[in-house]
């Protein structure tokens, strides 16, 4: 799974940057608490994670992940500066069914997370 944060810009923007990095903490730690201890949550840089669940039956179960995600990212965010209301945009991509592939699995994920993105955001999409 890709996520994107929607709105993050606009709090480095109007809050700072020390701002914006306890918010990234505090999503790294949403994240891993909307997950299970199986799966695998990681920071690619700005304000893009990557999900790998582990052993994912349907895309539909993907789908129900994406959605906790997007539900958990859309909750207000306490910092030490005031509250952070962001979004997220979510893609996956499931192997085998979509890709098998590393490279094309990722590029196929990340390409979902823009199909949620020119949805309006705040939406998750599986198979890009």
């Amino acid at each position: 799974m890709y996520v994107d944060l929607d709105g993050f810009k606009k709090i480095n923007d109007t809050m700072g940057h020390d701002a914006g990095d306890e918010l990234l903490s505090s999503v790294g730690s949403a994240l891993k608490k909307n997950l299970r201890k199986e799966d695998t949550v990681g920071r690619l840089g700005g304000d893009e994670f990557a999900i790998i669940l582990s052993e994912i039956k349907t895309p539909e179960d993907a789908k129900l992940v994406g959605e906790k995600v997007v539900s958990a990212m859309g909750q207000p965010f306490q910092l030490k500066s005031g509250i952070a209301q962001i979004g997220a945009s979510v893609g996956a991509a499931i192997f085998p069914d979509h890709e098998v592939a590393l490279d094309a699995l990722v590029k196929k994920a990340d390409s979902a997370m823009y199909k949620a993105k020119s949805k309006g955001k705040n939406n998750c999409v599986i198979g890009g």
